[in-house]
């Protein structure tokens, strides 16, 4: 019961967050221009670890997916501080999980919870940029934003590229089984 509970509800419920997760990340990658990146996440300021707190809210990536986007981040100009904010709320207080989180614990608790992850990581971020990395200077070359992605990437697995379009195919039509069920909940309530 437990692996037809993970293939059925589990799967139609993380996979709605997983696909506007990978959308928003697509979105900011193709059409924010990395000068915005630079000029915005580049500063290791409040501003900047508030700005990628909310981005990891709302992205539902697991512990090791986090790492290329990243590295892709930080490359790209993003101050370190970013990273290690990013590593502590992303997997942590992402939609999923603190749904997950308040049906198990209650509301309250979530919230002390979630509050308590964003706090420490703003302080972690904040003391890296600050104290750890004080005269850090986001570069933008591409070069070795090539290279470490390069490197980012074999940290993951590779899949022949047929395994590749099963699995996204297969997450995708999760998300199609839970856009249909939120509608069709829509079409009985009008």
């Amino acid at each position: 019961s437990g692996l037809r509970w993970s293939a059925t509800e589990l799967a139609v419920t993380i996979s709605k967050y997983s696909v506007t997760g990978m959308l928003i990340a697509g979105f900011l990658f193709t059409v924010v221009p990395q000068s915005f990146i630079h000029d915005y996440l580049g500063q290791p300021g409040v501003i900047s670890l508030f700005g990628i707190a909310v981005v990891s809210t709302f992205m539902y990536v697991w512990a090791v997916g986090h790492i290329p986007f990243i590295a892709a981040l930080v490359a790209s100009g993003a101050a370190p501080g970013i990273s290690i904010m990013y590593l502590m709320a992303g997997a942590g207080t992402n939609v999923p999980e603190l749904l997950t989180i308040t049906k198990m614990i209650g509301k309250r608790a979530s919230a002390m919870y979630f509050s308590m992850i964003v706090t420490l990581g703003f302080i972690s971020g904040y003391v890296a940029n600050k104290l750890l990395m004080p005269g850090f200077k986001p570069v933008l070359d591409f070069n070795r934003t090539s290279n470490t992605i390069k490197q980012a990437n074999k940290l993951m697995i590779e899949l022949p590229a047929w395994a590749n379009w099963i699995c996204s195919g297969i997450i995708i039509a999760y998300a199609l089984v839970a856009l249909y069920r939120y509608l069709r909940r829509k079409m009985k309530k009008a």
